[in-house]
């Protein structure tokens, strides 16, 4: 991605990963950065997800970002070993009959 955005904007880019919190400390980072259109923040739908589920991330996190453009389109499998061919609806009553009570 580097290579190409570098084509596109016609000067150097650095990519700096800043993992943990499920995104929340890149996206603090990039908050809190010179608001200057240089600094871009990477992501994908489970920043959103855990700031609606109660995860850790600061106030700053959503203030200030607007989407600019889609870079991926993600699918996600539900998989089980291979020796297990169970279906869908064979999983979710196995996992419903083992739900911890409250």
């Amino acid at each position: 991605m580097a290579d190409k955005g570098q084509d596109i904007l016609g000067q150097p880019v650095i990519i700096e990963n800043k993992p943990g919190a499920n995104g929340a400390i890149g996206a603090d980072y990039v908050a809190k950065s010179t608001p200057d259109g240089t600094t871009l923040f990477l992501t994908t739908l489970a920043l959103s997800v855990s700031r609606r589920t109660g995860g850790p991330i600061s106030a700053m996190t959503h203030q200030g970002f607007a989407p600019i453009t889609l870079v991926v389109l993600n699918t996600t499998l539900i998989v089980v070993k291979a020796d297990r061919r169970h279906s869908m609806k064979d999983l979710t009553a196995r996992a419903k009959s083992q739900k911890p009570e409250k």
